[in-house]
């Protein structure tokens, strides 16, 4: 097969979906000699920008489309332009994917596209009105379109079964992977897990969250539940919010200040991947209140790291967990404040979560994923031959 993929995702260092993209891909380039990979991405990105890429064998090459990433959004969502940009393809794809939902409208045999979560549908109060419809108008396109559709959960696989009435066959889990233990291992050889959390400036107990600070994320719960926890036990605890700021984030300061939190608080932004594992194990337990999940990566890599986790009762957290973990209403800050407690309070409990989390975690690996992906492609193409 010759196989067109889309990589301009993985180059939007901040988002789950780019981390998703690129372990992929990075597991597919390990994985695939027999078939020949097209990895196209816009005229956005420069070539300095692949040092997360490993090495390319011969039947992976890269094309820089020279178009802008508005200008191929723009063809995917209006689905026109196609002999604008065909041209700018190789004539002789066999099959088109991409980690999003935008499927540019050009020539080729087969089509995959992803849906991670149908959040613009299932949450559209915490989407700006435009970014709302962008997702919808992207997602429906796909269901259109696309020979099919894969997604990260059994959640939403059911999600978009039931949204467009769509046949099983038609959706398709490729779920999210984590480090495996022998890379938490050999990382431990460049990087002292136990110095991490000082690199960041942390040096009392902590409890830990990252990801985007979007509204669905929920940290204005975690914020009330700090607040419940120091009413209880009034100790040097922190909380350490790591990752990017979004349209919650001012909201969040806001509520720190007026609950007098701030010096419990510590806003360390975005965190290289070789630190993470260092920090998740420095955590007295990772809290996640989010309110809507396609998959739960922080979840799974919290896990991984042995580090105990709390997270909420819904959409696709419980199925990643399962009972690895304390699931908690995130719409009642006290539940999460007393699960924080719990931990804190209970070294057998934290032991016990410890253990529960990395057997758990160590059902997910990138290179299941990948083998997953494969055997999709190979299935769509012989099925549609």
């Amino acid at each position: 097969m010759k196989i067109l993929f889309d990589i301009e995702v993985c180059f939007l260092n901040t988002t789950g979906m780019a981390r998703y993209a690129k372990e992929i891909l990075s597991e597919l380039i390990k994985q695939d000699t027999q078939n020949s990979y097209v990895l196209f991405h816009s005229s956005d990105i420069e070539s300095s920008q692949y040092e997360w890429m490993p090495p390319l064998p011969d039947n992976f090459q890269v094309l820089r489309i020279p178009r802008s990433r508005r200008t191929i959004t723009m063809f995917s969502l209006m689905g026109f332009g196609g002999r604008l940009i065909q041209k700018e393809f190789p004539e002789d794809i066999d099959l088109y994917f991409s980690t999003t939902a935008f499927l540019l409208p050009i020539k080729s045999r087969h089509k995959i596209g992803m849906i991670h979560d149908l959040s613009p549908y299932d949450c559209p109060s915490y989407f700006p009105w435009r970014d709302m419809q962008i997702g919808r108008r992207s997602f429906s396109q796909l269901a259109k379109t696309a020979d099919r559709i894969l997604t990260v959960s059994k959640f939403s696989q059911q999600r978009i079964l039931d949204k467009w009435d769509l046949r099983p066959i038609r959706v398709g889990v490729v779920d999210g992977g984590v480090w495996s233990a022998s890379s938490l291992e050999a990382s431990n050889g460049t990087v002292n897990h136990s110095d991490v959390p000082a690199k960041y400036g942390i040096d009392k107990p902590y409890f830990l969250w990252y990801g985007a600070m979007w509204k669905r994320k929920n940290v204005t719960a975690l914020i009330e539940a700090l607040g419940e926890f120091k009413k209880h036990i009034n100790d040097d605890t922190l909380l350490v919010l790591a990752g990017t700021r979004g349209n919650q984030s001012e909201e969040v300061d806001q509520l720190a200040l007026e609950l007098d939190l701030e010096k419990y608080i510590r806003h360390i932004g975005f965190v290289d991947d070789e630190d993470m594992p260092g920090l998740m194990r420095g955590a007295t337990a990772f809290v996640f209140p989010s309110m809507y999940e396609g998959f739960g990566l922080p979840v799974l890599e919290a896990m991984a790291c042995g580090t105990p986790v709390i997270a909420s009762n819904t959409s696709s957290l419980p199925e990643v967990i399962e009972n690895a973990g304390i699931l908690v209403d995130p719409t009642i800050p006290s539940t999460i404040a007393q699960s924080m407690m719990d931990i804190a309070r209970s070294p057998e409990l934290r032991q016990s979560l410890s253990e529960l989390g990395e057997t758990r975690a160590a059902a997910y690996s990138w290179s299941r994923s990948a083998r997953t992906l494969l055997e999709t492609f190979e299935e769509v193409y012989k099925d549609n031959a």
